[in-house]
């Protein structure tokens, strides 16, 4: 919050990191249950979030 105040961009992990994090264990857990590889599928990554 603080670079935010002083009109900084934001620092840290996104909302579209934590998304890509849960597509990631959801195709572990399947992987873990099928013992096959699982490909991890993301949409397209909005404006907002590209760095």
């Amino acid at each position: 919050m603080a670079r935010l105040a002083r009109g900084l961009d934001a620092d840290g992990p996104s909302s579209w990191d934590g998304l890509a994090a849960a597509a990631t264990t959801d195709a572990l857990h399947e992987a873990l249950r099928t013992g096959k590889a699982v490909a991890v599928s993301l949409p397209g990554r909005p404006g907002l979030y590209r760095r």
